[in-house]
């Protein structure tokens, strides 16, 4: 079957009765294609369609362990290595086992049922004590130096890990938590007797996943070959899989019309009918639940004013960004998360393109003459260097300049984590697909924006705490609009997925959540 351009639909993937029914669902199944899988199957001499697969891939996943990247196209390159506890089908918003076969609540937290018979690409099989090690190793505060924050923020919860026996263990989070199972989706389980041999386990990964480890070199490739001893019979369907890091554009787009990769992410928007028009590509779209935004250091001068971080807003056109740079694909953000999550706020509405209102705003505040540092990442996000200079420009008009630093991904984001940047362009993705994964974005433990409000934490909390669904989307909608109100980002637009792809490729589809998976996929 050819690989068809699909119509982009609306952002988010799961109603509000699904999503709490997929946090209490028992897990079954797995999701890696990731296809849905049947049981253990035998596996023909000749399983393999095809013998080597090049994609290419605008950001480089950096270090090779998920306890220290969590971006999301450098999850799904470490995915095909390292394999969650579970995942998410985007299609119907339900949990679905991967390591973990089955699950249920407890009063403190949850209970973890781990699938038999699976094995770490160095043979030992994966048993609960590697899954507290993984665990365990994010939230002890000896290893606050290198653990990303934002993966520290979702599992802030985290009480204990206890193991009952060899495939069971139980995660105390300090009472019932709604949504504590979906922070686990992109974080893949490490065997502890390898990993605990310190940092070089990051470079030289080892999974239970359907691909190991064969060679990566920072900003060119990422190299992993079949696991022949892989739990799930039939997979994957390429012997050789290759990530090419090609974060320009351009370089991507060279790259699939000459037929040195079937895939790249990314496209642009005024690349699509180019691709398009040839016989042997395909464009496939998707809109996704990432919301693009300007983050404002809300600690740092001059954006620890309302009314300045405010002034941002309407300084911004980001409807002249999401037609002019997105090409009208996507969604402009009209509040914290998508329609379709849990707790959508209906009532909030997008800050208009005002410079005038900006002006004043800054005036109030007494700044009309801000200086700040800028930074933003080139090649990560769909045209991102461009959006930036829109942002730099139409801030620049209301009396905003900015010392600008836009540079490739990994070398951004390094710098986020340092707070070298007053502002900075980014993405988030509600890869959980629940409002409470935005809790590493606005608690105040773990807030990239230095964003603080006791109100915002407790509604968090209580929100997570609540089995009645009703009551806990009220609670999001109240949090919900604190955040708006607050402004600690300037809010812009949800980012469309669009891909090009080879019309040989098979078994591959772009997904809501942005993960991209080539388990299953291969070259007829």
């Amino acid at each position: 079957m050819n690989v068809q351009a699909r119509k982009p639909r609306r952002s988010g993937v799961i109603g509000r009765r699904t999503l709490f029914k997929s946090a209490l669902l028992v897990g079954s199944g797995a999701l890696l294609a990731r296809p849905w899988i049947a049981p253990r199957r035998a596996r023909a001499a000749s399983a393999y369609q095809s013998e080597q697969l090049v994609v290419g891939i605008s950001t480089d996943p950096v270090i090779l362990d998920t306890r220290q990247s969590q971006n999301t196209t450098g999850v799904s390159q470490i995915d095909h290595i390292l394999e969650p506890l579970a995942l998410l089908n985007p299609d119907n918003g339900k949990l679905v086992g991967v390591l973990a076969e089955s699950w249920e609540p407890t009063s403190s937290g949850w209970r973890l049922h781990l699938r038999h018979g699976v094995k770490f690409h160095n043979g030992q099989e994966l048993a609960a004590e590697d899954v507290k090690y993984t665990l365990d190793s994010i939230v002890d505060p000896a290893n606050v130096k290198w653990v990303q924050p934002t993966i520290r923020g979702k599992m802030q919860r985290l009480v204990s890990v206890q193991v009952q026996d060899r495939y069971t263990c139980t995660l105390d989070t300090g009472g019932f938590s709604r949504a504590f199972l979906s922070t686990l989706t992109q974080l893949g389980i490490v065997p502890a007797s390898a990993a605990a041999q310190g940092a070089s386990f990051a470079q030289h990964p080892i999974g239970t996943g359907p691909y190991r480890y064969v060679e990566f070199v920072s900003g060119s490739h990422l190299t992993v070959e079949a696991n022949p001893d892989y739990w799930q019979k039939g997979l994957p369907k390429t012997r050789r899989l290759t990530f090419r890091i090609l974060p320009e554009n351009q370089t991507r787009l060279a790259a699939l019309e000459s037929g040195e990769v079937s895939y790249i992410d990314n496209v642009p928007p005024d690349a699509i009918a180019r691709i398009k028009g040839r016989a042997d590509l395909d464009v496939m779209t998707e809109t996704t639940s990432r919301f693009m935004h300007i983050q404002l250091l809300n600690d740092h001068k001059p954006f620890d004013n309302r009314n300045v971080r405010l002034a941002v807003n309407y300084a911004i056109d980001k409807y002249g960004i999401w037609r002019g740079i997105m090409g009208g694909l996507g969604e402009i953000t009209t509040a914290p998360w998508p329609s379709s999550m849990l707790g959508f706020n209906n009532q909030l509405k997008p800050f208009p393109y005002d410079p005038s209102r900006a002006k004043r705003l800054l005036d109030e505040a007494g700044v009309s003459s801000v200086h700040i540092k800028y930074g933003g990442p080139d090649g990560r996000y769909l045209n991102d260097k461009q959006v930036s200079e829109a942002v730099i420009t139409q801030l620049q008009a209301v009396g905003i300049t900015a010392d600008v630093d836009i540079r490739e991904f990994g070398a951004f984001f390094q710098n986020v984590f340092a707070h070298k940047y007053d502002a900075f362009l980014l993405g988030y993705s509600y890869a959980g697909l629940d409002p409470d994964n935005a809790r590493e974005f606005w608690s105040s433990k773990s807030s990239l924006a230095d964003y603080k409000n006791p109100d915002v934490d407790r509604l968090f909390a209580q929100g997570d705490a609540t089995s009645n669904l009703t009551e806990a989307a009220d609670i999001y909608r109240r949090l919900a609009a604190i955040v708006w109100n607050d402004v600690p980002y300037a809010w812009m637009y949800y980012q469309p997925n669009i891909s090009g792809v080879s019309r040989r490729l098979r078994g591959w589809a772009p997904r809501k959540d942005e993960l991209i998976y080539f388990t299953g996929a291969w070259l007829a």
